[in-house]
């Protein structure tokens, strides 16, 4: 997602690049490094680039989240929220 964000959204990178950096990550097999540092090493993106993507990323799944009943671990939807039945942990579509 962070590779689509960046070439679609931000324009930082051409599909061209982000395949690269994939293909770069793949032959890393089981030590693979996240995506972006990836696309930073290769001077694909600058670290504000990254940053804006990541920043975007994160207030996206912010504005997903809402709380599930008895638990501090957060029940990830989709619109419309769930309805979060009090006697159960967990939420319900």
């Amino acid at each position: 997602m962070l590779g689509a964000l960046l070439v679609y959204k931000f324009q930082a990178l051409t599909e061209e690049q982000l395949q690269k950096a994939l293909e770069q990550q793949r032959k890393e097999g089981s030590n693979k490094r996240r995506i972006g540092e990836i696309l930073l090493d290769m001077g694909f993106i600058s670290s504000t680039d990254l940053r804006k993507a990541l920043d975007y990323q994160r207030s996206q799944a912010r504005s997903k989240q809402i709380p599930a009943p008895d638990s501090e671990e957060p029940c990830l939807t989709t619109p419309p929220p769930p309805k979060c039945h009090p006697d159960r942990s967990g939420c319900l579509p």
